[in-house]
């Protein structure tokens, strides 16, 4: 386990967290929100997916925002797939988007051409975007994960769905 620490987190997201080891990103890597608790089956099932990029989605994902106040639904970053388990979008979707499949858990794997993929984009949407707005973010600084891997959908990168049903 390899940590780096977002010097600037305060006036960043977790994108901008996650490219602090952007010179690290090079083999496969797991990568997983800090706050987040799984079971270890989840990384087991990640790591046998075939795709170069793989986010970990819980099917079941609605029943945890029952009568819950903090971090409601429309907090949740929902994704809707294909048939074939595929993202067609992922983020801030709202809740009452019926077409909405599951909820990204912020458990990601990534290839050595993932890596390679998720670098090239970042640094193609940081020199289009550095101090605009970029897909649901304010300013591209303030992007959620979710946002670039939306962004990558969004340019033809396949990123597959490891469905999984709570845990």
């Amino acid at each position: 386990i390899r940590y780096f620490t977002n010097e600037r987190y305060d006036q960043t997201n977790m994108l901008e967290s996650l490219l602090c080891a952007q010179a690290v990103l090079h083999g496969e890597t797991i990568v997983s929100y800090g706050d987040i608790v799984y079971e270890p089956s989840a990384v087991k099932q990640l790591l046998q997916s075939d795709g170069d990029v793989a986010v970990m989605v819980d099917v079941d994902w609605r029943q945890h925002y029952v009568g819950r106040r903090a971090h409601p639904i429309t907090e949740a970053e929902a994704v809707v797939m294909s048939r074939r388990h595929d993202v067609i979008r992922i983020g801030k979707i709202a809740p009452e988007d019926l077409e909405a499949n599951g909820e990204f858990i912020g458990l990601m794997k990534l290839t050595r051409g993932g890596c390679e993929l998720l670098r090239r984009h970042y640094d193609r949407a940081r020199a289009l975007y550095d101090g605009r707005p970029f897909q649901r973010a304010a300013q591209f600084r303030q992007a959620y994960l979710t946002d670039l891997l939306q962004e990558m959908v969004d340019h033809g990168v396949s990123i597959h769905c490891e469905v999984m049903r709570g845990g």
